[in-house]
Formats: structure tokens, C-alpha cells, sequence
């Protein structure tokens, strides 16, 4: 029997957690869509060693936090503050939504006097210096991308930023976005040109990255990792790490060694939207959804997995290896459509409260797909105590004596199975 456990809203005073959207696309005309988090302090402090870095082969329900029907689910996703961000929508529509943290119960609302300055669909969302940029998604006459700052009260609508000089016009649905926190730079290229620019936040302005770049495989947004160097993307097959590396201007690719100790894969499958995202400067979490159901159920797994990743440009080396998993259950008919990490309160050397970027559901290639944000380096940072087992705050699993219960969900799906 599984345990079940609720989930909590994230929250910046709460501590780092990993959230992500899912949506039932099979229960009718109305999509539900459900929010969840996770908490972060089951992957340790960074290092290898951590008691709690090694795997769990338990499986765990989650409930979410949230729920709701008819909402955008291929939308930017991201957290500014103590709020959650959704932005845009599978067609162009100039639609804003946000989710205050600190007051679950208000459920998600749509500014009405509040929108973005061009529509879009698919768009890209990146977090940084407590702003949200919005990139792609629009038509060719449109600005490429536009800013939001939740602290303006008095704004109404989101600013157009500049367009970079020669960009291509046919690219706005082409996008490759990668957030450079340690440098308050975001690079956007486009499969479609050898080009990137590299737009700098503080002084607000566009400048041509250095050399060329062939993105043509890759698509949305890079997890960035060692010191804001290295762009990461996950395969489609869920089975590599492809990674470009800024300073020495080269191309890598490994196999993701451990992957199959963790889960089955179904070479011959449908391909499920698996984010990866990066979790301090040396490991990326990749979310990956189980083709197999819980023991012959139709609980969908997700796997929740901890990915070290190495380079060594001179030796022409690149290694990615799980560290550690977790696996979770949830509700019959789910797919996870997007997530990110959101950061605690006194997160140092990060925005507060903000997520490592928003992972977009628009990485689609046919041979690489990726999902990422940028950040800042944590990898010195303990994590805030979150019980991985009840959820709650200011103590660990090994100190937990929280009894947990089953879910009427577990029940239904196991009577389905018989």
C-alpha cells in the first residue's frame, strides 16, 4: 500500500522546493491541472557522500497542493517573490495568471488590467533580479521578448525589451534561452541562425556573442550549470545529457549512467515531457514520468532523480551520473507539463523567492529536447529542514514519527487492477 501525503505550497520563509504542474488530459472536455512540490533536502547539501543523497526505492503518493480545470497548461512557468507565474497558453493570447503562495486558498487569478504586450503561445520564462522575462511565442512583427516587475505596482501591462540588431525574424518560434545568473545576462539564439545574443539586464542592452553557435538540435530552455559555462538539455529519449560549453565553444554528449537502476523506459513509446533543471553548480534534477504504472496500476511514477554532472573540456570529457532518486506516484492519467525550483527567503546569492528559471513545455527536437533555467551557485548552501516524509518543517525523515495514511486514489486504481 502506498503512502500518501499531502503536499505544501511552496513558500520562500518555508525553504527550497521543486514544483511542478501535471494535467489530466483524458477526463473529458475540461484539462485539470495540479500543483506540487517536493522537498529539496532529500538530495543533501551537494555532496556525494550526504546520508540522504543515496536512493530510495519506496514509492511515495503525492497530493497536490492545488487544482484547478481549464487552465493554460503550455505556458511559461516561474515564481517571483512569494507568487507562482503562468503565462500564455498553446494559442497567442496576452493572458497573465498568479498564484500568492502565502494565501493558497485564493485559488489562481487573471489580471484583468494586467497582461503581456504581445500575445504569445509557448512562450519562454526566465527569473532574474526579482523580474520575469518573457521570450518567443509571437509573430515575426512582434517584440521578441518583454519584462514584468511584480514591484511596479503602478504598471499595467509588460514593457517590449529591444530587439537584438539582424535577429532573425523567422525564430520567435525557434528559441533557445539560457539565464547566465552569475553574469545578469539571458542568451537567446535561434535553431535557425548560427547567431546568440546575449542580453544584460543591467544595463539593459544586447550585445553578439563572441562566435558562432549551431543550435539547430536543441530547443527551449538550457539548465545552466559551472559558473553559468555550461548549457545542459536532456534527450528526447530521456537517455543523454547534450551540453555546450560557452568559454571553450565545444559540443558534449553522455549517456545519463545510473538511469536504468531507476525506472523502465519504453524505447517504442509515447515520449513524455520530461524537464530537467539545474539544482546547484554541478547537479541537475531530471523529472522523469515512468512509462510502467505502479505495480500493474494505472497510478502513473514519476521519478524524481539527482544527475552529477562533470566536464573536462581539455580531455574532451562529459559525464553525467545519477547520484540519487526518488520515486513518487500520482493521481490515474497525469503528465507533468512543467517545473522549477523555488528558492527560500534568505536563498544566498539568489533571487528571493524565484525559481532557477521556469522549464517550459517547448523543448520539442528530434534528437535533443530541453528543459532548464539559470541560477546562481547554492552548492555551499545547506538546505532548510523539510521532512521528505510529512512535509513538515524543522526536522529530517530520520526524525519523523508521523503516521501516514493511504489515498482513496491508491484504493480505486488498485480495484481497477484486479
Amino acid at each position: 500500500m502506498i503512502p500518501w501525503r499531502e503536499t505544501l505550497p511552496p513558500n520562500p520563509q518555508r525553504g527550497r522546493c521543486i514544483c511542478f504542474c501535471t494535467a489530466d488530459l483524458y477526463t473529458g472536455e475540461s484539462v485539470i491541472t495540479r500543483f506540487y512540490s517536493v522537498p529539496f533536502d532529500f538530495f543533501g547539501d551537494g555532496g556525494d557522500d550526504d546520508d540522504v543523497n543515496s536512493s530510495s526505492s519506496d514509492v511515495e503518493g503525492l497530493k497536490c497542493f492545488h487544482e484547478c480545470t481549464n487552465f493554460a497548461t503550455m505556458s511559461g512557468f516561474s515564481s517571483v517573490g512569494s507568487s507562482l507565474f503562468v503565462v500564455g497558453d498553446s494559442e497567442e493570447t496576452t493572458n497573465m495568471y498568479r498564484f500568492d503562495t502565502t494565501a493558497p486558498e485564493n485559488d489562481w487569478y487573471k489580471w484583468d488590467e494586467l497582461s503581456m504586450c504581445t500575445p504569445r503561445a509557448f512562450p519562454i520564462t526566465v527569473t532574474m533580479d526579482g523580474k520575469l522575462y518573457i521570450f518567443g511565442g509571437s509573430g515575426p512583427d512582434a517584440p521578441l521578448a518583454e519584462l514584468f516587475d511584480p514591484c511596479q505596482e503602478s504598471s499595467t501591462t509588460c514593457v517590449p525589451l529591444p530587439l537584438p540588431e539582424h535577429f532573425p525574424k523567422k525564430a520567435w518560434r525557434h528559441l533557445v534561452v539560457a539565464a547566465l545568473q552569475p553574469s545578469k545576462k539571458i542568451l537567446v539564439a535561434s535553431g535557425l541562425s548560427s547567431n546568440a545574443y546575449v542580453y544584460n539586464v543591467v544595463v539593459q542592452d544586447w550585445e553578439k556573442l563572441d562566435h558562432k553557435v549551431d543550435f539547430s538540435s536543441v530547443l527551449g530552455q538550457a539548465a545552466v550549470v559551472h559558473n553559468g559555462n555550461v548549457l545542459c538539455w536532456c534527450s528526447n529519449d530521456v537517455e543523454k545529457v547534450h551540453a555546450y560549453h560557452l568559454v571553450h565553444k565545444r559540443w558534449f554528449k553522455s549517456p545519463i549512467k545510473g538511469l536504468d537502476e531507476v525506472g523502465m523506459r519504453d524505447p517504442d513509446g509515447p515520449a513524455h515531457y520530461c524537464p530537467i533543471f539545474p539544482l546547484d553548480d554541478n547537479h541537475l534534477c531530471l523529472l522523469w514520468k515512468d512509462h510502467m504504472g505502479y505495480n500493474g496500476t494505472n497510478l502513473p511514477l514519476l521519478h524524481c532523480i539527482k544527475i552529477q554532472v562533470s566536464i573536462d573540456p581539455e580531455e574532451f570529457r562529459f559525464d553525467a551520473v545519477v547520484v540519487a532518486s526518488r520515486t513518487y506516484a500520482l493521481g490515474p492519467d497525469e503528465s507533468i507539463f512543467d517545473a522549477h525550483v523555488f528558492l527560500r527567503d534568505d536563498d544566498e546569492g539568489g533571487e528571493r523567492g524565484s525559481g532557477l528559471g521556469g522549464h517550459d513545455n517547448v523543448g520539442r527536437t528530434s534528437e535533443r529536447s530541453g528543459y532548464g533555467g539559470g541560477r546562481r551557485t547554492f552548492s555551499s548552501i545547506a538546505p532548510f529542514k523539510i521532512c521528505s516524509k510529512c512535509w513538515g518543517t524543522g526536522h529530517t525523515e530520520s526524525g519523523c514519527n508521523q503516521v501516514i495514511s493511504s489515498s482513496p486514489l491508491e484504493d480505486s486504481a488498485t480495484e481497477d487492477s484486479s
